[in-house]
């Protein structure tokens, strides 16, 4: 139901005024009233929709949306605010129906609701309970080499060392150091530190995240400062290596999104800043034998936390990144936090709005914990490493941590921040072990890539801004996303192509692997098309093949800012290079043609040597941008072509893709791509 803002305002003032119209104006008038004192003029609407809670309706909070007036300089493209409405369970009943019980959010995080919240979902999630069906207590089979013990209230906290075979639980904390070096544990002093680590010496986020430890009832606590030898290289690496376990084997994952770095803490103001709330009386009038009397209704602005924590709102596999909630808090944004989240069975996030519940199951929050919402509570970045999750793909059935791994994990991984550019491979590493043990179709993992699905995963693309670059030789193979860096993702149409009679035109045979067993090189027989680069009409780079038809020119993003012939210096261009004859031989690597009959697609590859490339770009199919220009008495003429995606071709198209299909046909060559 949308509710125009203004219309709302003028009812509410009549003399006869609807009561909901009035309790409506009023409760929005109240609530914004920090930020505007026209709320009519800065938002357009309220959008309402009861049935969208299903069969929980008036069973919790409900909630509407304020859409912003687009028409209002700065507000173009402004976030919608959401308000919820509740009463609390002392207060009478709400005269309307959807309207159900809440309660308001605590200013500390360590307040009784807010850990008793906590407790009520461990036990729920640890013994399977209700909606946990995914969710299992985890193995304390391989415990981290050392853990804090929380202490008490009257004894300090210490490190601990762990002993074979031994069983605890523990909890693990997830945190940004933010530039500023937390406490750590050196060579020089882990003996003080197995003595004790007072509280008072500990920075305010280490010590909230002990207090919340305590407050579950666990004794130990898994900090990476604290818990690794900084110093030692030897200790660094063994336990960096086995961080994928620490998280997956920790009872919960305390995730501190409020803090920026490890003095801020993240349990009490101004860290935490709850949502304010605003409280509505609302008089009921006379029924029958029942007098007049006044209620309370409770409203607030919604907490914020589907735009703080990434795929809170994720609603389906098919839908592409870009349209999803992207994080918000710090802590969401670092590449190594990636994998902790998706690897941690239970993740409670300190938010700088609320507390909120992530396992395999349920995905929940303090702003709706007596909604039981049926709508979009499973968490989908922990449960898609469930074997028994399975989506189809080219119409046949694969585990949904394989299929979501290019559609979902790549492109959300490689937009977030990574302080040592070169770790985009290690800090995934965790990931892809989980991934590799956990479905059910065993394979081997390639710098970034699966094995059975190589050549589909070959087919990754960059943001088109010009930022990406490529990192130092040795950091991954030019044909792995991890060699470069920025944004990636996977284009669907290309995806749909492979799975098709018309894909598949090139395959790998062969992995070749350095003396550190990384993947190097891939070998295969393909049609291997040599290009030439010209300026159009208008003074824009074009790609076609050499020995092509004219204007056939090829849609190509490429890997890089080094590779992107917008960011060359042309005065320097070798006139040989353009005419495809010069030492920077530039090849297309055809994979196949898109049913659609948008053209081919497939690699843009540099000419090393004799038979071996290094990737430098992507083909997505024919251009679709260009325009045919002629003469006429009254100037230029200019013919808009068809939109490539609208699968309609041109007889000049179609002439195209037979010349393509004629250079399939012909014998392959053996390509290796290193």
């Amino acid at each position: 139901m949308r509710i125009v803002l203004e219309d709302l305002r003028i009812e509410s003032n009549k003399a006869e005024a609807c009561q909901t119209c009035h309790f409506l104006w009023r409760a929005i008038y109240e609530i914004t009233e920090s930020d505007t004192v026209h709320p009519e003029i800065r938002y357009i609407s309220f959008d309402i929709s009861p049935a969208e809670h299903g069969d929980r309706i008036g069973k919790g909070p409900v909630h509407g949306r304020l859409v912003p007036n687009s028409y209002i300089r700065g507000f173009n493209g402004a976030t919608p605010t959401d308000l919820q409405f509740y009463t609390l369970p002392d207060d009478p009943p709400s005269p309307w129906q959807t309207i159900g019980l809440g309660y308001h959010i605590a200013s500390n995080g360590l307040s009784d609701p807010c850990i008793s919240l906590l407790r009520s979902w461990l036990d729920l999630c640890t013994t399977s309970q209700g909606k946990h069906t995914r969710c299992t207590a985890p193995s304390t089979a391989s415990l981290p080499t050392r853990l804090i013990h929380v202490g008490t209230a009257t004894r300090d906290p210490r490190l601990y060392l762990t002993q074979p075979h031994e069983e605890v639980r523990y909890a693990a904390l997830s945190h940004c150091w933010g530039g500023i070096a937390p406490i750590r544990t050196l060579n020089s002093n882990i003996e003080d530190h197995f003595l004790g680590l007072p509280l008072s010496s500990l920075p305010r986020t280490f010590a909230d995240a002990i207090a919340v430890t305590r407050a579950v009832g666990l004794q130990f606590l898994w900090i990476d400062s604290l818990c690794i030898i900084q110093n030692d290289h030897g200790d660094w690496e063994r336990e960096a290596a086995r961080m994928a376990h620490v998280y997956a084997g920790a009872w919960v994952t305390i995730s501190a999104d409020a803090a920026t770095n490890a003095e801020e803490g993240f349990l009490g103001p101004p860290s935490r800043a709850v949502p304010g709330y605003k409280t509505i009386p609302v008089v009921v009038p006379a029924d029958g034998d029942k007098s007049a009397s006044e209620i309370v209704v409770h409203v607030r602005k919604r907490g914020f936390l589907a735009e703080e924590l990434p795929f809170h709102f994720w609603s389906g596999p098919g839908e592409p990144y870009s349209k999803r909630a992207s994080g918000r808090s710090k802590l969401s944004t670092r590449g190594w936090v990636f994998q902790e989240r998706l690897l941690s069975p239970r993740t409670v996030h300190f938010s700088q709005h609320e507390m909120a519940w992530e396992c395999r199951s349920v995905c929940d929050c303090e702003c709706s914990a007596t909604s039981a919402r049926t709508l979009r509570t499973t968490s989908v970045v922990k449960h898609f490493l469930d074997p028994s999750e399975e989506v189809v793909l080219g119409g046949k059935e694969v585990p949904s941590g394989r299929a979501t791994w290019r559609r979902d994990i790549v492109p959300a991984y490689t937009r977030l921040d990574l302080t040592v550019e070169t770790d985009r491979l290690p800090a995934l590493a965790g990931l892809a072990e989980a991934v590799g043990e956990r479905t059910r179709e065993r394979t081997q993992y390639l710098a970034g890539l699966w094995r059975h699905s190589l050549e589909i995963d070959l087919l990754w693309r960059t943001e088109e801004s010009g930022k990406s670059h490529r990192l130092p030789e040795g950091s991954a193979p030019s044909w792995s996303w991890a060699s470069v860096t920025g944004p990636v993702y996977y284009h669907e149409g290309v995806e749909t192509a492979m799975e098709s009679d018309q894909g598949r035109e090139f395959g790998v045979d062969d992995v070749h692997f350095d003396s550190d067993r990384a993947p190097s090189a891939i070998i295969g027989d393909g049609c291997v098309l040599q290009l030439r680069m010209s300026f159009d009409w208008i003074g824009k780079w074009v790609v076609r093949p050499l020995n092509g038809p004219e204007d056939m020119n090829l849609s190509v993003s490429w890997d890089c800012s080094t590779s992107n012939p917008a960011m060359w210096d042309y005065d320097k261009l070798d006139e040989a290079m353009l005419d495809g004859n010069g030492q920077d031989e530039l090849f297309f690597l055809v994979f196949g043609l898109r049913p659609s009959g948008t053209g081919p697609f497939g690699l843009v590859l540099k000419l090393e040597s004799e038979g071996t490339y290094s990737r430098v770009g992507f083909v997505s199919g024919f251009r679709g941008e260009q325009r045919r220009q002629s003469w006429g008495s009254d100037g230029w003429h200019y013919e808009e072509p068809q939109s490539p995606d609208q699968g309609i071709q041109t007889d000049e198209q179609k002439g195209w893709e037979a010349w393509i299909r004629e250079q399939l046909a012909s014998p392959k060559a053996r390509v290796r791509i290193f």
